[in-house]
């Protein structure tokens, strides 16, 4: 397992702090980070990549040999979680919960006795402006399980209740505006979107560690490796990898694999290196793109 996917793993609770990941083994690398909002100067022979939402990413390499087509790995950066909602702390006596609900096909049973971090994005406003940055709380929660004597029925196949079985502990006597004082310097919290993720770090099991555990396989680690792949080769074409967001559900956004992200990427591609609309789509005809996403092909169990 290379070195810097299982770091990137570790530290990516969310698709926001996998796209910083992934931008900083970019850099790393010597690609340089690319902005929509402004004129891409893309050279033959250079390596760039381009963020959008903050959550999701294209890199790719023009140094290539051979004819001009793409050679594409699609993925997604997003995981199933626990979505906080606005205004998320409620209480019950003097304990209080966070109000969640389910974001993606997730397992509810992950969810319940392991470490759990708060993380995502945060928009702050200061000096009427508006900026926003991954944030990820300093403190851990946890989902307990009911005791097996307050629920017997438990290992009979017993069905999670969102609303009721997923919702963390958040503290006694806790804040109930904590989320919304989570700006610093004067900047005022203008909004977030926030996960409670498991924080399990990932680890290595079997008799000669051969077995790679760790949240967030799918599908963090066909991204991650889609990464490492593009730094460490040189293809038979205009080699990309595409980090989508949202697939999860449904990947229908602005950061999704149905969006426009990628195809406006090439489209931009194809003009800096001075290939008209013929030769893009003559170009894209003899294009591959790879699928990359993560589930069983065995099971020993």
């Amino acid at each position: 397992m290379n070195k810097l996917i299982t770091q990137a793993m570790e530290k990516s609770y969310t698709a926001y702090h996998a796209a910083d990941n992934a931008a900083e083994m970019l850099q790393n690398a010597g690609y340089t980070e690319l902005f929509e909002h402004k004129e891409m100067k893309i050279e033959r022979g250079g390596k760039y990549f381009v963020r959008r939402g903050g959550s999701s990413l294209i890199a790719f390499n023009t140094d290539y040999c051979g004819e001009y087509a793409f050679r594409i790995i699609a993925s997604h950066l997003d995981s199933p979680a626990l979505k906080l909602k606005y205004n998320p702390v409620v209480k019950t006596g003097s304990a209080a919960k966070l109000n969640t609900e389910t974001y993606g096909g997730g397992i509810y049973s992950t969810f319940l006795d392991v470490p759990l971090k708060i993380a995502g994005r945060i928009y702050l406003e200061k000096d009427g402006e508006i900026t926003s940055e991954t944030y990820t709380d300093a403190h851990e929660y946890v989902i307990p399980n009911v005791a097996i004597h307050m629920n017997r029925s438990l290992n009979d196949g017993y069905k999670y209740n969102p609303q009721v079985d997923l919702l963390p502990l958040f503290g006694i006597n806790a804040d109930a505006d904590y989320f919304a004082k989570l700006g610093t310097d004067g900047a005022r919290t203008v909004g977030y979107d926030l996960y409670a993720v498991n924080a399990t770090k990932p680890f290595f099991a079997g008799a000669n560690d051969e077995f790679y555990c760790s949240p967030r396989l799918d599908n963090q680690i066909c991204a991650f490796s889609s990464i490492a792949a593009l730094t460490d080769s040189r293809a038979d074409g205009i080699a990309v990898a595409f980090l989508a967001d949202n697939e999860e559900i449904g990947s229908r956004t602005a950061e999704g694999a149905d969006s426009d992200f990628l195809k406006k990427t090439l489209k931009t591609i194809n003009k800096s290196l001075g290939f008209d609309r013929t030769q893009f789509d003559r170009a894209v005809a003899r294009s591959f793109l790879v699928s990359a996403d993560n589930a069983h092909a065995v099971h020993p169990n």
